[in-house]
């Protein structure tokens, strides 16, 4: 296993816990639940899911459906949408649950799923993730840190509120109270501690799990396993488990990504086999509990009737018995002795008989044996109910006492077809009907007034809620019936016996659906992860990544359109290594042209500026000798026009070179613009004469203090007149403004001369460049009269911009320059450099 990388000291962490394991966790959790009450109801019968009563399937549904969608959110937890409704799902569910519990004082499992669910509330609010850049596999784990508090609660509830747990719900001792208790307080505090200083030592953090989910393993044990509530089975059992093992399972776990298409095709598969197989097993066990109700009630009914007709056929015998004992004794003499040997020889016969008597017809005893008394107001009743009719017949009736209810059969004695006496047999009433009962069958004898005469029950362990199969018989003569009750405890708990298998086959098929669609997942993104590896390789510079076939239609496709693109990039890779390649050759060339370039423009103003000395002097001596010669005085002067000319073209080129190759430096004074302006008006004012234009000069009341280079803004603004001088046609109008404009000197040129084409607009201030040539335009120059201005004004830390409504239509050129703060000291003077 690799170690993980340590952290810099600078490295942001991710300090809130993380809630993925609580979200995978409720999300089975409530599956598992709700699958459960799906498929085996009778489970959930009890006082804590009272509010499920009837509604067993729709509640089961909405929990496995809530579970579902906490994995949903376990898998997509950036979503926000379904985060937030996947716990909002879930933590409605657990506080229901919570609630059912709080009304039966079932706090074990109140306390649990009450912060389980405000767990899910909070951890709702939480980033689904930590952001990119942030260490995360040090944090601590929500669920974790629930466990703690719900450990600490209920805990202490267990050891300091011990009358809590004494309700029917649990079924526990004082000891197991105190010893899960203590163990829950003891391990609850440093797994809380564990959780929020996630940088404690690994092998600390081990310990303190293992201890705290054994805790809750030992409370499994003494309080969910002896009711048998399965669900807190697995809330403290499988919940102690995770805990316990959790350190492991997340170092196990740390590069799992379940964005990842494993994970979600997992989790889509074994929720859709969830759905369906919960689906399918509901039914079948519905409709074989259906079916085996329905046989066995029939089988039931049948049964109880045969048992019924049983119970009858046994008081006609016993009728029929006692009447031959009345015969006998008519037969015999009317005296006690020899009718207390006929009780005795019948005694003897029917040792069941629990009482035996003969009695005259005005109620005096003749005679009576037997281990029970029998009173004379039961003899007067039988005699009442015997001579009721026209003919008296044999009666049954019940006698009750203090030794238990005694089954009396009455029947005349006769003599010469005259009734002289009454012979009387008791029967137990209990065990009468004790020799007909069977497993799982309620007998009763009811008389005519609906009084139980004589009950027995042999079924045990009757559910609550369940069918029975109720057969009634009357009897024949005194009105009573035999009522035979057969409860369906046995078929149904046989039913419920067959859902627990059903469900324990489904979380089988559930599991292994999961690991089926993991493998599945697996498969599948084989060569998609091998197309990603290649996509890095080819991202990295590898053009030659070889590409497989996988035999998956879609993938190969997918690969063969990534070889297209993989050549066609290759190929378009060459091509533009060519193309850089003769980029950099070409850029090479330029540079090297434009370094010939500079230095052949200083070359040659270097070289002119010894010619056009030696030539002006020759034109100024000229000048002096042919002053007198009116001859001379033209062309003099014409030589001497074009030499200042061709002397300020030169200086021009010479100052450009300078500029480029970061020769020229600044001379920065305290400067009023308006002066500076002023002089070169007077400088330009010789060639604006020449060609008969108005200059308009236009200046501030305010002066416009700058730190700058006297000379060269002189220049500037000397090189601007010029060129508008230059492009504009005889007789025109020049203007030069200067105004203020926040901290800033704005100089402005306008004229009314040629003006400039779109097209040359954006190229104005380029070397060389040059609108349209006139043959007959004065003082043309090479173009780089504003190329020097640009530069000299970006020098001075300001912008000049040129601007014009098209030929024809005059130009516009602007410069600003930042003005000069008082209370900054002036700046030394600096090389400049481009």
């Amino acid at each position: 296993m690799r170690s993980l990388p340590a952290p810099d000291a600078d490295e942001p962490v991710a300090r809130w816990p993380s809630a993925a394991t609580l979200r995978w966790w409720v999300g089975v959790l409530c599956t598992f639940l709700g699958s459960f009450i799906v498929v085996v109801p009778q489970e959930f019968m009890s006082a804590p899911y009272r509010a499920m009563q009837g509604r067993h399937a729709s509640w089961g549904l909405a929990i496995a459906l809530s579970g579902l969608a906490m994995l949903a959110a376990a898998v997509l937890p950036r979503r926000r949408l379904v985060r937030l409704l996947a716990h909002l799902s879930a933590a409605t569910v657990l506080s229901l649950l919570a609630i059912g519990f709080i009304a039966v004082a079932g706090w074990s499992g109140a306390l649990m799923y009450g912060v389980l669910a405000a767990g899910l509330l909070v951890s709702a609010q939480l980033p689904a993730a930590p952001e990119p850049g942030l260490r995360h596999h040090r944090r601590g784990d929500l669920l974790s840190l629930l466990m703690a508090c719900a450990g600490l609660l209920l805990g202490g509830g267990m050891v300091f509120l011990r009358p809590l747990f004494s309700s029917p719900v649990y079924e526990l001792t004082d000891a197991q109270s105190q010893g899960a208790g203590l163990m829950l307080l003891v391990t609850a505090i440093p797994l809380g501690v564990v959780q929020l200083l996630p940088d404690l030592p690994r092998g600390v953090t081990r310990v303190v799990h293992l201890a705290a989910g054994l805790a809750y393993v030992a409370v499994c044990l003494v309080l969910a396993v002896p009711i048998r509530a399965w669900t807190g089975v697995v809330l403290y059992g499988v919940g102690g488990v995770l805990i316990a093992v959790l350190p492991w399972l997340r170092l196990g776990l740390r590069n799992f990504d379940p964005g990842s298409l494993r994970s979600r095709f997992a989790v889509a598969l074994g929720a859709a086999t969830t759905i369906s197989l919960i689906a399918t097993v509901a039914l079948i066990a519905a409709e074989n509990e259906e079916r085996t109700t329905a046989t066995l009630l029939e089988a039931s009914r049948q049964q109880a009737q045969s048992t019924a007709h049983n119970v009858v056929d046994y008081f006609e015998l016993i009728q029929a018995r006692n009447t031959v004992l009345a015969a006998d004794a008519a037969r015999r003499p009317w005296e006690p002795e020899a009718q207390r040997r006929l009780l005795e020889a019948a005694d003897g016969e029917y040792p069941r008989i629990a009482a035996l008597g003969i009695f005259a017809s005005d109620g005096s005893t003749l005679v009576r044996t037997g281990r029970r008394t029998l009173y004379r107001p039961w003899v007067a009743g039988l005699q009442a109910a015997m001579t009721a009719g026209d003919e008296p017949e044999t009666v049954v009736q019940v006698a009750e006492s203090e030794e238990g209810k005694l089954l009396l059969v009455g029947s005349p004695i006769f003599e010469d077809e005259v009734a002289v006496g009454l012979m009387v047999t008791g029967y137990d009433a209990g065990w009468t009907l004790r020799r007909l009962s069977q497993q799982g069958l309620v007998v009763r004898l009811v008389d005519a007034e609906g009084r139980v005469v004589a009950e027995q029950a042999e079924a045990q362990g009757r559910s609550v809620g369940l069918q029975t199969a109720v057969a009634r018989t009357p009897l024949e003569g005194p009105g009573w019936e035999v009522v035979v009750d057969r409860s369906e405890s046995t078929a149904q708990a046989q039913v419920r016996r067959d859902r627990l298998m059903l469900f324990a086959l489904l979380v089988v098929m559930v599991v292994l659906s999961i690991l089926a669609g993991m493998v599945a997942a697996r498969v599948l993104a084989r060569p998609l992860l091998r197309l990603a590896a290649a996509a890095d390789q080819l991202a990295a510079g590898n053009a030659r990544v070889p590409l497989a076939t996988t035999g998956i239609s879609e993938v190969d496709r997918l690969s063969s359109n990534f070889r297209d693109m993989r050549d066609r990039l290759a190929a378009r890779t060459r091509e533009s290594e060519l193309l850089a390649g003769e980029l950099r050759q070409r850029a090479d060339a330029l540079a090297e042209a434009d370094r010939r370039k500079d230095e052949f423009l200083a070359m040659l103003a270097h070289e002119l500026r010894n010619p056009l000395g030696a030539v002006s002097n020759a034109g100024y001596l000229l000048g002096q000798l042919g002053a007198e010669d009116p001859r001379l005085a033209r062309p003099t002067g014409v030589i001497q026009r074009q030499i200042r000319h061709l002397t300020r073209m030169v200086d021009d080129l010479l100052d450009v070179s300078r500029i480029t190759r970061g020769k020229v430096e600044l001379q920065r004074t305290p400067v009023d613009l308006a002066a500076v302006a002023e002089r070169a008006a007077e400088t330009a004012a010789p060639l604006m004469e020449s060609r008969r234009h108005e200059l308009t000069l236009t200046l501030p009341s305010e002066p416009l203090p700058l730190r700058a280079d006297a000379t060269r803004l002189e220049q500037v603004i000397g090189n601007l007149l010029r060129n508008a001088a230059k492009y504009t046609e005889p007789g025109g109008h020049i203007a030069l403004e200067l105004r203020r404009d926040g901290g800033e000197a704005v100089v402005v040129v306008r004229d009314d001369g040629i003006g400039m084409s779109p097209e040359l607009l954006p190229r104005i201030f380029e070397l060389f460049a040059q609108g349209e040539q006139s043959l007959d335009r004065a003082g043309g120059g090479l173009g780089i009269g504003l190329t020097l201005v640009r530069q000299l004004v970006e020098l001075h830390d300001g912008s000049v911009v040129a601007r014009s409504d098209g030929p024809g239509r005059g130009s516009e050129l602007e410069v600003r320059l930042p003005l000069a703060d008082a209370d900054v000291a002036p700046p030394p003077v600096q090389a400049v450099a481009e």
